[in-house]
């Protein structure tokens, strides 16, 4: 049996569950906690050599006792359900034979990312974390452009009908100016000028590249719209930054994610970040890879080691 932990509007999730049905392969799609929680009834008798897929999750963000509680009562409350919540989750995995993609592994932050590449021989932008402006203002005195970006995934919040969004960002002299002296901790690197960035899609052991070639230079191609387009095309990177990737999954403990790496005008590349739930269906789509077969075809074969 195949279970697959994602979002019920997940299209991702319903174009690998095609290949699925296609090739009659037996699976459990688990869309919420609630979904989760079923897998509890039975729990002790559940084989051990299901493959379990950790795609898409969220986790929730409140629990309710179903009575009336006071407020301050209510807040202890939820906070306790919350760390058994944690506890059956994480018990839950590791009583698993064989997970792709483990929650304890899946939120590596940027920075870990970036000693896990630079160890396995990639390229790394020049970063700085500090909560100093005056060691960022002497930072930023080295490059012509620094950016800043999210320690973890970015964040999307919706309100009042409106949708908010984090991208990497570029931070000027005058941005920097108006800094306090002292505030959050925050990621800064050296902006690397590009020619083009590359998505690499890694499923156990296999890649498949795109070049993301852009309009114009922007920072982030997740900004990309009708007005500033980018083209997605099929694109094979050198036989030794495969290695290396290779490698980095390796010691990451992934089994499947979505890298990026910028090539930059001295024809060097550089590791970005990788998301291990990062979409891959549209760039399967424009460059004719059929990812979405080979994740079926790949959690298959796991579901019979």
């Amino acid at each position: 049996m195949i279970y697959i932990y994602t979002t019920a509007i997940d299209i991702t999730t319903n174009s690998v569950i095609n290949w699925l049905n296609y090739y009659e392969a037996p699976f459990t799609r688990i869309n919420d906690v609630t979904d989760f929680y079923q897998l509890f009834i039975n729990w002790n008798n559940t084989p051990k050599r299901d493959v379990h897929w950790f795609w898409k999750w969220n986790h929730p963000a409140k629990f309710t006792s179903g009575e009336a509680l006071i407020s301050d009562l209510q807040n202890h409350l939820n906070s306790a359900l919350k760390e058994e919540y944690r506890t059956i989750f994480h018990l839950h995995f590791n009583n698993i034979h064989t997970v792709v993609n483990h929650p304890k592994h899946i939120g590596l932050d940027k920075f870990s990312q970036l000693m896990a590449a630079q160890k396995c021989g990639l390229k790394i932008p020049d970063t700085l974390i500090t909560s100093s402006k005056g060691e960022l203002q002497q930072f930023a005195l080295k490059y012509d452009n620094i950016i800043t970006k999210n320690f973890s995934a970015s964040l999307t919040i919706a309100s009042e009908g409106e949708i908010y969004k984090t991208y990497t960002s570029i931070l000027n002299a005058e941005k920097i100016r108006k800094l306090p002296d002292s505030f959050f901790p925050s990621l800064f690197q050296q902006y690397i000028d590009k020619k083009f960035e590359i998505r690499v899609i890694y499923i156990g052991g296999k890649i498949y590249s795109c070049a993301l070639l852009a309009s114009n230079n922007i920072v982030d191609v997740r900004q990309s719209n009708q007005q500033t387009p980018i083209r997605i095309l099929p694109y094979k990177i050198p036989e030794n930054i495969e290695l290396q990737i290779r490698a980095f999954m390796s010691i990451t403990n992934l089994q499947l994610g979505s890298i990026d790496l910028i090539y930059n005008q001295q024809d060097e590349y550089y590791f970005l970040e990788i998301n291990p739930s990062g979409q891959f269906l549209g760039y399967s789509t424009e460059c004719n890879y059929c990812v979405e077969k080979e994740v079926a075809n790949y959690l298959i074969q796991r579901s019979y080691e």
